[in-house]
């Protein structure tokens, strides 16, 4: 899993969130994305402790880095 590109969705709580934190021990570099913009921020702090690198897809396309935008 180490440098994989992984796209986890519901990342905000339950599996999802689980799943984020499992795939960001094993070194995945993590897409995140959830309805709820405010626990998907707080999922996102507490893997910053773990991670080096983090992207949400709001991130992402406020950057305008997809489809070469």
């Amino acid at each position: 899993m180490k440098d994989k590109v992984i796209i986890i969705t519901g990342a905000s709580s339950g599996i999802g969130k689980a799943l984020a934190f499992e795939c960001g021990k094993r070194g995945g570099k993590l897409v995140l994305c959830a309805r709820n913009e405010e626990k998907l921020n707080e999922a996102g702090e507490e893997l910053k402790k773990i991670m080096s690198t983090l992207f949400s897809l709001r991130q992402m396309f406020q950057k305008n880095t997809i489809a070469g935008h």
